[in-house]
């Protein structure tokens, strides 16, 4: 099943995923390791293209959780 965006909304409100997120920012090592792990994770970004974008990107990605 897709991600719905409400469960995106959910997760990037969950402090795990937060923490998670700001690692990966600071190291796209570790954003690789978490997307390799997490098959969920994996998923919802291969299911959505904007996320895909922002996981490739850790500068853009950067500009949107700091809005």
């Amino acid at each position: 099943s897709v991600a719905s965006p409400e469960k995106m909304e959910e997760m990037m409100d969950d402090p795990f995923y937060q923490k998670m997120i700001e690692e990966m920012m600071s190291d796209p090592e570790v954003m690789m390791k978490a997307m390799e792990s997490s098959p969920q994770l994996k998923q919802m970004v291969d299911s959505n293209p904007m996320m895909k974008m922002m996981f490739s990107n850790p500068e853009l990605m950067k500009s949107i959780m700091s809005k």
